[in-house]
């Protein structure tokens, strides 16, 4: 799973969001140890469930045999060298600290094909 340098992130953001900055902070030790609240039931046996056992084989095989993802949404395949999309925290560098919640880090997506921002939240 190819990634981003650090510096290859904030080159990005310098030129897709000018003045904000690239937040690395660890995954929460809390959040990273929780345990699973719940299990949810196999794909097959959902399956059952709801379409019967006679849904399980169609012609030629596994009704789950629907190819890779790659196959699917035109994507590279792992170990081409192309770094997968990324969400990271950025943050505005000439803002004052402040109460208001809508002034701390957003989220953005930067997209390894395209080398630029894709999406943002907040």
């Amino acid at each position: 799973m190819a990634q981003f340098s650090p510096a290859e992130l904030q080159e990005i953001i310098n030129r897709d969001l000018p003045g904000h900055t690239l937040i690395e902070r660890a995954p929460s030790e809390v959040v990273a140890n929780s345990p699973a609240e719940s299990v949810s039931p196999s794909f097959d046996a959902m399956q059952n469930r709801f379409f019967g056992e006679s849904s399980q084989q169609g012609e030629g095989g596994s009704s789950r045999d629907i190819g890779s993802s790659s196959d699917v949404y035109g994507v590279g395949a792992a170990g081409d060298g192309v770094p997968d999309d990324q969400i990271v925290l950025i943050e505005n560098q000439s803002q004052a600290p402040s109460d208001d919640p809508g002034t701390g880090p957003k989220a953005v997506v930067i997209s390894g094909s395209q080398r630029r921002i894709i999406g943002a939240q907040g």
